[in-house]
Order: C-alpha cells, then structure tokens, then sequence
C-alpha cells in the first residue's frame, strides 16, 4: 500500500521560504495540519502543507503541487517502520528520538516490555525491530523465539557486552547487536546496515 510523503517542520520551512519557528507557529495556531511522532517532533504531510499555501493564496501552492505531481503515489515510498523496545524510558526515548533525527521519512512506536512489543509487533509491523534483551516478565530472547514468521530486521541491543551474549543473541535471530550505551553515529550506522533503502537526513 502506498503511503503519503510526510516532510519535517524544517523541510517545510524551505518550501515556504520562512523560518522553521514561523512553520511551528502556523502548527501551533491550527494552520497547518501536523503530528507529533513518539520522540516529540512534528511531521507534515504534504497534501496539508498544500491546501495551507492554498487557503492562503501562498506562491508556493503551486510548487507543492507540481512536487505532489512529480512524485506520484506509486514513487513515494512509505516511512520506514521502526518498532523500539525497551524497559529503562531514558533509552526509549534517546532510541526514538535519534531515529526521528536521522531518518527523514520514518514511522516510530515504542514498547517497555516484551508482552507490548508482541503486540507492538503484531499491530504496527515493523521493517525493523530495536530489541533490547534484558526485559522484564518475557524477555528479548523470548521475544525472538515467539517470532515465527519475520518480515522485519531485528537489531539487538544490551548492556552486558561479552562475547557469549552476542553469540546467543545472533544465534537466536537477531541481524546486528549493539552494546549500550551507544551513540547516535553508531545506530545511524548499523540501521542502514539493515535498511540500506531508507532516506538519512544529511
């Protein structure tokens, strides 16, 4: 199925030829249309950046929709899907958020335990997984077993970096592993390792 092309505030600044706060404003007015992704940034499709040049008789009204024109439905790709999990909130967020930032058209949803990324898992299929091992009641180890038919890359995460950890976690499944804490270059770099397909932010 074939998603609309959703564009970030800054984008859409660029587009109107204003200043990224003056798009926050119009959001925050009612203006324009936008959501707010799990990590706190807002996303605007570009559908709704259109009909706001439009209702107010903006120069840019046409150019977005020659941009809607020239990408068609069938060439916009949809927003990689990236399911997080984790039980310490201070790692669910910098995990969310740090996806939000270097992957400009994603999709985020977040799990604290093992029983929600099930279900997490079975609702928003992921293209790729951020699983953390150590969870509470079913763990990341369990979670790989219970995973029957994948159609999704899996990426490890742990605090406890021997080698016979990593083993396991590989031998159970998962595509890549990182060792906690990580930085954002290190997540940016192992994802497009599993979604070479996705689009970065420069």
């Amino acid at each position: 199925m074939n998603s609309e092309l959703v564009i970030t505030t800054f984008e859409a600044a660029k587009i109107l030829s204003v200043d990224i706060s003056t798009v926050i404003n119009w959001i925050n007015a009612g203006r324009i249309a936008a959501y707010k992704t799990p990590g706190g940034h807002r996303r605007i499709k570009l559908s709704d950046l259109r009909e706001f040049a439009e209702k107010y008789s903006l120069p840019q009204a046409e150019e977005i929709a020659k941009m809607i024109a020239d990408t068609g439905a069938a060439s916009v790709r949809a927003p990689l899907k990236v399911l997080a999990v984790d039980d310490d909130a201070g790692v669910l967020h910098f995990v969310a958020t740090a996806v939000e930032h270097i992957i400009k058209n994603v999709s985020v949803a977040v799990a604290s335990d093992g029983l929600e990324a099930g279900e997490k898992i079975a609702e928003f299929r992921p293209d790729v997984l951020i699983l953390d091992i150590k969870l509470p009641g079913i763990d990341g180890f369990e979670v790989l077993r219970r995973l029957k038919k994948r159609n999704m890359k899996i990426l490890a995460i742990s605090a406890f970096p021997s080698d016979e950890t990593r083993r396991k976690i590989l031998a159970a499944g998962a595509d890549a592993f990182l060792v906690k804490p990580f930085d954002i270059a290190e997540l940016k770099k192992t994802i497009l390792s599993l979604a070479p397909e996705a689009a970065w932010v420069d």
